[in-house]
């Protein structure tokens, strides 16, 4: 007689003595009669086990019709922990918006926002992958703190840096967002989508009011992260907010220009050049519009291929066929001490230390005054004219 012919009560009394789980599903792939009938068996000691496989699995493989049943069997949520996940953060990483509603809906005790060993929470897993309807989900429960931080990060700047503009899209819809949230290292969300070249979420951080100065001590800027990765659309896109600094410098003393010219990005320099209304400009322009910090002084030479002596510096200006800014004279800290007469170069020796604002200009040897791109006048003797 085969064994889907016996009486259920016997069938039920055999499955009962199989002392593995493994056993047991083994037997229920046998017919369909066997499966229909041993299946919530199966469940049932699934559930009463730690871990519960079943559950776990549904989770991560975003079975939701496996999640019912193992819910159904009587689960004990709290059990429930896979490779260090809850099940919550296992179902959003994984973007299984379908159980993760089966979870919230059984217990409504089950807390959405709770953390991971690991310190993530489901929002923050959701968001970091670019499950927008998880994301949307968990947000619908009013129960989640949208500016969690992790790792230093918030769920906005992972889905901005990640370039998931649905994501984006729902967490500046939802009241209390932090947009200008800086971490650690001086990053906003719309810097990190700059600099990763995600030009939507740049468009909508701007919409939605982003700030877009410089943060932190690194003082980064989104203008700096594009122009060193050669976003154009983006430079392009921040210039026209007429909100942002072209002349900004980070820590190192870098500007948009300058990092654009390391860079070798062409098109992004002609569009700061534009900018800035100085066709010719070059880095030197810029060290003097803001004076040469203590700890800039010569490193800005060294990494732009420029001398440092004051004499060379006028013949490397000259080669370079260089317009120099003229705003420059009236704010820099040197300007009283120099010989200014229009229309001329002056060479002086000026060796003092003078604080202005952040920046200290020190052992500075030329100063200019009416510089023009094809010819100069000179007062000191022995120099070259540009001519010679």
């Amino acid at each position: 007689m085969p064994l889907y012919h016996l009486p259920n009560e016997l069938i039920l009394l055999v499955a009962e003595n199989l002392k593995s789980n493994g056993d047991l599903n083994s037997l229920i792939q046998t017919n369909t009669h066997l499966c229909k009938l041993l299946d919530p068996l199966l469940y049932l000691r699934d559930a009463a086990s730690f871990p519960p496989q079943a559950i776990l699995r549904a989770a991560e493989g975003g079975n939701d019709n496996t999640a019912r049943k193992s819910l159904g069997a009587g689960l004990d949520l709290d059990s429930c922990l896979y490779s260090g996940k809850t099940l919550l953060c296992s179902a959003a990483e994984n973007g299984h918006d379908k159980v993760l509603k089966l979870l919230l809906a059984h217990d409504k005790s089950v807390d959405p926002d709770e953390e991971n060993p690991d310190g993530q929470t489901p929002l923050f897993c959701a968001a970091r992958m670019g499950h927008d309807m998880v994301v949307k989900e968990l947000l619908s429960t009013g129960r989640v703190d949208v500016n969690f931080i992790c790792w230093g990060y918030t769920p906005l700047c992972s889905a901005a840096w990640n370039g998931y503009t649905e994501v984006v899209h729902l967490l500046l819809d939802t009241d209390g967002i932090n947009l200008d949230y800086t971490s650690p290292n001086g990053e906003t969300a719309i810097y990190l989508a700059a600099e990763s070249g995600h030009e939507s979420i740049v468009k909508l951080l701007i919409a939605a009011g982003a700030d877009l100065g410089s943060k932190g001590h690194t003082g980064l800027s989104p203008l700096l992260g594009a122009a060193r990765y050669g976003h154009e659309s983006i430079v392009r896109i921040l210039l026209a907010t007429g909100r942002v600094n072209p002349i900004t410098t980070n820590s190192e003393g870098e500007s948009p220009l300058s990092l654009a010219r390391k860079n070798c990005h062409e098109a992004i320099i002609k569009a700061l050049e534009l900018e800035l209304d100085l066709a010719t400009e070059r880095p030197l322009d810029m060290a003097a519009s803001h004076g040469c910090s203590q700890s800039m002084g010569t490193e800005w030479f060294d990494k732009i291929g420029g001398p440092k002596r004051g004499s060379d510096v006028m013949r490397w200006v000259q080669a370079c066929d260089t317009q120099c800014p003229a705003a420059w004279r009236t704010t820099h800290p040197a300007a009283s001490n120099c010989n200014l007469r229009p229309g001329h170069l002056t060479r002086t020796k000026h060796r003092e230390r003078k604080s202005c604002a952040q920046t200290v200009c020190t052992s500075i040897d030329i100063l200019f005054d009416s510089l023009t791109s094809t010819s100069c006048s000179l007062t000191s003797p022995g120099m070259l004219h540009p001519s010679s």
